[in-house]
């Protein structure tokens, strides 16, 4: 029969009954090393092997020291297995939650609308877009004009200006957007994008921004304008920026910003 020898935690063999015998003469085996045969239930000390050469008897071994080899053979593989798919399993759900995670801010970051009011003014006159509704219109320089929105990342802000008089100079314009929540706000300055040439129909409905700032005027950018709004910023807090406006000889004067909620300022002054 074949001799199956668990030693030292490693299992040797199988070997024959007469290859056991040479071993534990030698000392290469003791009579408390544990053997397997086919057939057995469970593991034996060698010395309880009848057809070797009789042997001094061992002390008693601990059958849950080791495990017949069948049973080795059947659970190292599924063992294997279940810990490689495991971490397959794993890895891959630690990716969906990542990806779903990701779109989740770019969503919310895009679809996040906020409670705002637009001020505005302009002289001489201005209409007032949103996403390509219109909002209103008006043309008297004495009055600051106010209007409850909700904007969002990405949204379309968009104001034609309007000179009648067609002097020396574009059309003056004052725009202050001020959230509710935080009182954050974003004004008109000199790196507003803004056009003279003559616009398209759908111009306010369009996301591409014109060059800022625009070099129209005779220093070659556009001007802060500051004592066209102090009146109205001395009667509102919330109010920043500077009424903006250009030396070119133009009727009309086309502004479009596209709204990012990062660029809101908190810090008061101008």
């Amino acid at each position: 029969m074949n001799i199956t020898i668990h030693k030292n935690g490693e299992q040797l063999g199988p070997f024959t009954e007469l290859q056991v015998a040479e071993m534990l003469k030698s000392g290469q085996l003791a009579p408390e090393d544990l053997a397997w045969t086919e057939g057995m239930d469970e593991w034996k000390p060698l010395s309880s092997f009848e057809n070797l050469p009789p042997l001094p008897a061992p002390p008693s071994p601990l059958a849950a020291q080791a495990t017949p080899p069948s049973a080795v053979k059947k659970t190292k593989p599924l063992a294997r297995w279940s810990l490689i798919l495991g971490i397959i399993f794993l890895a891959g759900c630690g990716i969906v939650l990542l990806l779903v995670s990701l779109l989740h801010t770019q969503a919310t970051q895009k679809t996040e609308k906020c409670k705002a009011t637009i001020y505005i003014t302009c002289d001489n006159a201005y209409s007032l877009w949103l996403n390509g509704i219109e909002l209103g219109l008006g043309a008297d320089l004495g009055v600051l004009y106010s209007y409850p929105v909700e904007i969002g990342n990405g949204d379309i802000l968009a104001i034609k200006g309007y000179d009648w008089e067609q002097g020396n100079h574009s059309a003056a314009l004052y725009c202050c957007i001020v959230l509710d929540k935080d009182n954050r706000w974003f004004a008109t300055d000199t790196d507003w994008h803004c056009s003279i040439s003559k616009i398209n129909a759908t111009w306010p409905m369009t996301n591409n921004q014109f060059e800022s700032p625009v070099k129209v005027s005779k220093e070659n950018v556009w001007a802060r304008f500051p004592g066209f709004v102090a009146g109205f910023k001395s009667k509102n807090p919330n109010l920043h920026g500077d009424g903006i406006w250009s030396g070119v000889n133009s009727k009309n004067a086309y502004f479009k910003e596209i709204i990012d909620l990062s660029k809101f300022k908190s810090q008061q002054g101008n």
